[in-house]
């Protein structure tokens, strides 16, 4: 359980880093502001608020990666990556959401496609990860 702790805390620090890197010491106040351009769409918004969901994709992709190279072993590792997931998926289904009224024709239904098709896998992902993370008996799970 040690361990972990040291994973969440890196993955933590890893996170605020690259904000750091992008954003700069801005970044993290309220006011700060960045341009986001989807086709014809400006999009102006508060750096804070991309900085949970590109949290949540980092310790997604580290805890994938280890719950992969640890062979589905580590209770709390399996636990924080269905969280995760749990997440993503909520994201992509507001994404979805929210893009359906800027994207028109079949540039709407290809990404309605693309997020129908990672939501699948995100779901296949965490069932596999709840079902290895029940059958584990080194934490009585």
């Amino acid at each position: 359980m040690k361990k972990e702790i040291y994973w969440l805390i890196g993955t933590v620090i890893l996170v605020l880093a690259l904000h750091l890197f992008h954003f700069g010491w801005a970044g993290f106040e309220p006011e700060t502001q960045f341009d986001l351009r989807i086709f014809d769409t400006h999009l102006a918004m508060s750096s804070l608020y991309f900085l949970w969901p590109f949290a949540v994709a980092c310790f997604f992709v580290v805890y994938l990666v280890k719950v992969i190279a640890l062979g589905f072993s580590s209770g709390p590792a399996n636990l924080i990556l269905m969280i995760t997931s749990i997440f993503l998926l909520l994201f992509t289904t507001r994404g979805g959401l929210i893009m359906g009224g800027v994207l028109e024709g079949d540039s709407l239904l290809n990404f309605a496609s693309a997020m129908v098709l990672v939501q699948l896998v995100l779901l296949v992902l965490l069932a596999y990860t709840a079902f290895r993370t029940g059958n584990l008996k080194k934490y009585g799970w």
